[in-house]
């Protein structure tokens, strides 16, 4: 198992009266790109949410460089590297903040933080933003972004957060 970044292996989910997930095997090698396709309810956000651990009440497996883990929390997928950014962006971004402070929100909630140096904040965000070829300026609040760059938003939070695996839902 320890060629594979990620590996899932008979996955299961349950929902009251539904089987979401039956079985499911999937598999990841290092800088693989990978597209699940479906019709609506075939499963896809579900697998998404169980490697991103929103979903922790799932069976089976999940193997990650060859050690098994388990993702009963997004701390704990995060943890391991793990990220996710969803199809309701807005419940992950705080609305009133600007896209620079969403970008590094993970900076500015660290425990026994007592201040911010809000220009290393804003060059660290424009650094980000020159890599991802953002074409919005990054001291908009995020509430008068569009959907795609909100999407970039939290796209560039979890590259900064130096992710291993992303998953876009």
């Amino acid at each position: 198992m320890d060629a594979f970044a990620l590996q899932a292996k008979a996955v299961c989910v349950e929902f009251p009266g539904v089987k979401a997930l039956d079985h499911v095997d999937f598999s990841l090698m290092p800088g693989e790109i990978h597209a699940l396709v479906g019709a609506n309810g075939a499963g896809k956000s579900t697998l998404m949410n169980v490697l991103a651990g929103t979903n922790p009440s799932y069976g089976g497996e999940v193997w990650l460089d060859g050690r098994a883990v388990e993702l009963r929390s997004p701390a704990a997928a995060k943890k391991l590297g793990i990220q996710i950014v969803c199809q309701e962006v807005d419940q992950a971004l705080a609305p009133a903040l600007s896209a620079a402070e969403n970008m590094l929100l993970d900076e500015l909630g660290r425990p026994g933080r007592l201040w911010i140096n809000w220009r290393a904040l804003y060059q660290r965000a424009e650094r980000l933003k020159d890599q991802l070829r953002l074409g919005f300026d990054l001291r908009t609040p995020v509430h008068r972004l569009t959907l795609a760059q909100k999407q970039m938003v939290l796209i560039a939070r979890a590259l900064h957060s130096r992710c291993q695996i992303l998953l876009l839902d």
